[in-house]
């Protein structure tokens, strides 16, 4: 993830913003006891860095999205953003994954970036790319759909019309890269009214965009992180603290996608490995 990346992330502020109240609202109506569904993965499976590295040195490549899916349970798909996958694609990945798997689709940017999304072109690529979630059945995640920093509030009412004919039956977050969407109630409640999340985006470049406002009781996080750096670890420490927070409160669902720059990919294993062995100890301490 390209967005937000610096090279030099010293003095940077890193704390996490606090609930607001429409998220302590939300959390008050919850029930603490509802069992969380976790899911931590990163945002590509096929890349030979990660041989020896996540992957068994001896893995081949045919091997990898199987491999992935025996240390993650969640892969956040963005390759999507160019079109489907072709149905050979598509049942490949389905047949090497478990049961309860999950890939969270980027929505193609043939979709989301076009002067009208609710134009014919659109309706036609929003109906393939709902075919293939069909396709995917209980494997498909939940889905998220990036609005560009140059979308403004001004487009606001073709973006809700598009929103009102999506399938409320499939899980989508929203990922706004401009404040002004950020900044509106009109967006928040409309969100809220038809169980749409927005997507937190924590990355350290644009911290005008993280945000803790809950509008559902799924979450999904995309974290940027800077090559291990000892921020990486201080942020993570940060996200357990708030996640296991929320789970007490009875939030049901939590993706948290982790991505390192690129030519070291294989680095969000490590930070992703380290978010799990923190969370699973403090909630079993809880417990």
């Amino acid at each position: 993830m390209k967005f937000g990346y610096l090279e030099n992330v010293d003095g940077i502020d890193f704390h996490l913003p606090k609930d607001d109240s429409r998220t302590t609202k939300l959390l008050a109506g919850l029930s603490p006891s509802k069992k969380t569904n976790l899911y931590i993965g990163g945002p590509v499976f096929s890349d030979k860095s990660f041989v020896g590295t996540v992957y068994p040195a001896i893995t081949k490549q045919k091997d990898f999205l199987s491999a992935y899916s025996q240390s993650f349970n969640c892969i956040e798909v963005n390759s999507t953003r160019f079109g489907v996958p072709s149905l050979s694609t598509q049942e490949s990945w389905i047949n090497k994954v478990g049961d309860n798997f999950k890939f969270s689709f980027k929505m193609p940017q043939v979709i989301t970036h076009r002067k009208n999304m609710n134009d014919m072109g659109g309706q036609v690529q929003t109906d393939k790319f709902l075919q293939c979630l069909d396709k995917f059945g209980e494997k498909a995640g939940m889905t998220y759909m990036l609005l560009p920093n140059y979308f403004k509030m001004e487009r606001w009412p073709m973006i809700k019309q598009f929103l009102l004919t999506y399938p409320t039956d499939l899980p989508l977050a929203i990922e706004a890269r401009n404040v002004e969407f950020h900044e509106s109630e009109e967006v928040y409640d409309f969100l809220q009214e038809r169980n749409i999340s927005l997507c937190i985006t924590d990355v350290p470049g644009r911290r005008d965009v993280l945000h803790q406002t809950l509008v559902t009781d799924t979450v999904f996080i995309r974290f940027g992180g800077a090559n291990l750096h000892h921020s990486d670890y201080v942020r993570i420490d940060a996200w357990v603290e708030k996640i296991v927070f929320w789970i007490s409160k009875g939030i049901k669902n939590i993706y948290f996608y982790i991505h390192q720059p690129a030519p070291n990919k294989y680095k969000f294993g490590l930070l992703a490995n380290y978010l799990k062995e923190q969370l699973h100890e403090k909630i079993h301490l809880k417990n």
